[in-house]
């Protein structure tokens, strides 16, 4: 990120405003620095290396009455999986609670990002995703009615952090 005229040189990542420093850690993506002297306004803290995300995409129904405890479910007896796949840097399960006229019904998105290629493969491979994939199946059976399919992505962030945020930290 270039220098902006009257801004102090306060350089923070996002992960250091938040008290950690993942752009520095090992296997992890760098991240272009930012700061602000103004509170509340917003600047762009641009990640230099793309992240690789695999999405899963739950497109179907939920059956009727058993959202909650389909949510709950999958929290409790999927979730420890998916986040012990090997080379995984992030899990993000995201549950549907509205969508556009006419758009599919996605009751469960889920979102697991990697340093990249290789480290997906590797966690496809691995008895945590057979593990996974089987406790994911027993849920289906129990709440769902539709199908999965999955997305490989390369993510370019551009994490919005409160110039503030970014100038308390380095203080």
């Amino acid at each position: 990120m270039s220098e902006v005229p009257g801004r102090p040189k306060q350089a923070r990542t996002a992960g250091e405003a938040e008290g950690n420093p993942v752009g520095d850690a090992p296997g992890r993506p760098k991240q272009a620095r930012a700061g602000s002297e103004a509170e509340g306004v917003l600047v762009s803290v641009e990640q230099r290396a793309p992240i690789v995300t695999r999405y899963a995409l739950f497109e179907g129904r939920v059956h009727d009455g058993m959202t909650a405890k389909f949510r709950a479910a999958v929290l409790a007896e999927v979730l420890p999986h998916w986040t012990a796949f090997p080379g995984v840097l992030a899990v993000r399960v995201c549950f549907s609670d509205e969508r556009d006229e006419g758009a599919p019904e996605l009751p469960l998105i889920l979102a697991i990002s990697y340093a990249d290629r290789a480290a997906v493969d590797t966690a496809l491979a691995s008895a945590a995703r057979a593990q996974a994939k089987a406790a994911t199946e027993a849920i289906l059976a129990r709440y769902f009615d539709g199908r999965v399919h999955h997305h490989i992505t390369q993510a370019h962030d551009h994490v919005m952090a409160a110039a503030g945020s970014v100038a308390a930290a380095s203080a």
